[in-house]
This record gives C-alpha cells, structure tokens and sequence, in this order.
C-alpha cells in the first residue's frame, strides 16, 4: 500500500521469479489469500522440505526493490491418518509463530 500498485505488481514479478527458480517441478505454489501463499512439496521429506523453505525466506530476503523483503514461512508434514486440511492450519499456526516471533523466519508446526 506504501509504494502503489505498480511497485507490488514488480515485487510479486520478483517473488514469482525466485519461486520459479527455487521449487521443483513438481512443486505447487498457490495465493492462498492476501499476502499468503501456499507451497506443497509433493514427497519430501520434512528435513528437506525444511532446507526448500529456508531457501525460499533467503532468496526473498535478497530482494530489495524498493526496500528489502522478508517474509515468514510456516512448515508441516501431512500426517498419514491427516486430512490435508489439518495440515494446512498447523502450518498456517506455525506461519503465525513466525510472525510472532520475530518475523523473517522458518517455524516448524508442532
């Protein structure tokens, strides 16, 4: 809201790019609402799915137009009796104690 559409439509063509060049293709990214996205990481296991996340928060954190980028990731595994949905709102908790803890962060869900 700051710096107007056209910088937030350049730092989404940004982010859009680091995505692009960091997950598989395999990978699904989807706006999950606002400034919220969604990143499943079809089988992987949570220590790599750790390290895709950790890379994802750095590579935004390099970004610096207008000003530098951080964002907060949120990350849990599917359970195997686990609706996907449970897992969505462990992750979306773990995103929020990344928030809360400081922000510019990878949260694992409890």
């Amino acid at each position: 809201d700051r710096y107007g559409h056209d910088v937030g439509d350049r730092v989404l063509q940004q982010v859009a790019r680091v995505v692009q060049d960091t997950l598989r293709r395999q990978d699904e990214i989807v706006r999950w609402g606002g400034e919220e996205f969604l990143v499943c990481l079809p089988l992987t296991p949570m220590a790599d799915a750790l390290v895709v996340a950790e890379k994802l928060r750095a590579a935004m954190q390099r970004l610096s137009d207008p000003e530098p980028l951080t964002v907060s990731i949120g990350v849990a595994e599917v359970g195997a009796l686990e609706h996907l949905t449970q897992a969505v709102t462990r992750a979306d908790q773990a995103l929020l104690s990344a928030k809360s803890g400081g922000r510019n962060q990878v949260c694992l869900a409890g």
